[in-house]
């Protein structure tokens, strides 16, 4: 929206009105100009950009988050290491990345299923039991 001072719209109102609608719409605006913001591709493709920008951190902390779950799993079950250590890594990991809790049970269980093994039913049974 655009001000106009009043003495530069008293021409619209002296042109004459076409009905008391017309009359009371204009007293109603007036000193306001409706003026579209002129936006061009560029600018538009410029915040698209940094919008995914912004997005991309995020995205690239929960990846760093994920790869370095899998690595702390993958590490304690074939070292047979404590789970309550795995818990602690994971933990700080969290911090780390600044993961939500729900992330981090997602990613967790989604590691825990793609930990680098023969995919039986029986490899998968005794992953459930280590870890749980």
């Amino acid at each position: 929206y655009v001000y106009v001072p009043d003495d530069e719209d008293d021409n619209e109102e002296e042109s004459g009105s076409d009905s008391e609608i017309e009359g009371n719409r204009k007293r109603i605006w007036r000193g306001l100009k409706l003026d579209p913001p002129h936006v061009s591709v560029e600018d538009t493709s410029e915040s698209e950009a940094s919008v995914s920008e912004r997005a991309s951190p995020t995205q690239d902390d929960t990846n760093l988050f994920y790869n370095e779950v899998v690595d702390s799993l993958q590490r304690g079950y074939e070292d047979k290491l404590p789970c309550d250590n795995l818990v602690l890594e994971v933990n700080s990991s969290r911090y780390a990345y600044n993961v939500t809790v729900n992330e981090v049970n997602y990613y967790v269980v989604k590691a825990i299923l793609t930990l680098k093994d023969d995919f039986s039913w029986e490899a998968l049974s005794l992953k459930l039991k280590y870890f749980m």
